[in-house]
């Protein structure tokens, strides 16, 4: 009986700390979704920071992908796991879309700048190509915050706010 009970009680827990996050209206929902988009892209960003700093060392350059990795994890979870408010299905889906490339990024462009920037040999070669996957993924960035912001407007639209 006390088994039941503590398998109960951690189903319990686990079903508390999991719970959905809801929205009282449509600009809470977009305020939500733009700052997991943007907590993932400032992660980018110190990635890239620590990558092209030339005393930047190689367990920072470490740390700082895989806090990539765990931001993008964590808003992935966030956003699959949250009520969707007011018909904002594709807003959300853009945006689940967008932390997923970014996923795929880290576990490949961006474990191969990792190896790269972490060489000892590091050689011009190496950091042409390092600029040219953090180029190519923020063009691809930009092609997915076009989409973003698209099915943003839309749906501030449809729901009767403006974004500024």
């Amino acid at each position: 009986m006390k088994k039941v009970i503590l398998i109960l009680a951690v189903v319990g827990m686990t079903t508390l700390t999991h719970a959905a996050k809801t929205f009282s209206s449509a600009v809470e929902y977009n305020n939500f979704l733009v700052g997991e988009y943007d907590l993932c892209f400032e992660a980018y960003v110190q990635f890239k920071n620590v990558v092209k700093d030339p005393y930047g060392t190689n367990s920072a350059i470490e740390e700082q992908h895989d806090a990539f990795i765990q931001q993008c994890e964590l808003s992935l979870e966030e956003i699959k796991t949250a009520t969707v408010f007011s018909n904002g299905d594709a807003f959300r889906d853009i945006c689940l879309q967008t932390v997923e490339q970014y996923l795929s990024f880290a576990d490949d462009e961006m474990a191969e700048i990792v190896s790269l920037a972490t060489n000892e040999e590091l050689t011009e070669n190496d950091i042409q190509t390092i600029e040219g996957m953090l180029n190519d993924f923020e063009l691809l960035d930009v092609f997915y915050l076009i989409y973003f912001q698209s099915e943003q407007e839309a749906y501030a639209n449809a729901n009767g706010f403006s974004l500024k």
